[in-house]
């Protein structure tokens, strides 16, 4: 008797458990349809930082990771960085910022001998 029931109270706490992790969870599986059921997650902005979020969609601001609004079937546009001649000269026209460093030709070709030393099989 007391060997059926060690398995038995292990499989109701390990059911407990798994119920109590499911439940905190964004989706979950149905349990009347096919699909899954989300639940709405608080976030975790305030409600002037998701003010100024929207202001600066709607005046088609680029946000900082480089994308713009446009509205439509479009949606959404990366920005990419775009160039003009002025006096004779190819300059930035953009207002991305440009101050990454340029990576120096040794760097590229002691990484490309890295990969080889790495990756040659042999």
């Amino acid at each position: 008797m007391f060997k059926k029931t060690i398995p038995l109270a292990v499989a109701v706490v390990l059911s407990l458990s798994a119920g109590a992790a499911i439940a905190d969870q964004t989706f979950h599986p149905s349990k009347d349809e096919v699909g899954t059921i989300m639940h709405v997650v608080p976030g975790t902005k305030s409600r002037a930082q998701v003010d100024i979020d929207r202001r600066a969609t709607a005046t088609n601001v680029v946000v900082s990771d480089g994308w713009r609004y446009v509205g439509g079937d479009t949606g959404w546009e990366l920005i990419q960085h775009a160039y003009a001649f002025r006096g004779g000269k190819l300059v930035h026209v953009d207002n991305i910022d440009h101050s990454t460093p340029k990576p120096s030709l040794t760097s590229i070709v002691e990484g490309k001998r890295r990969y080889q030393d790495q990756y040659s099989g042999g």
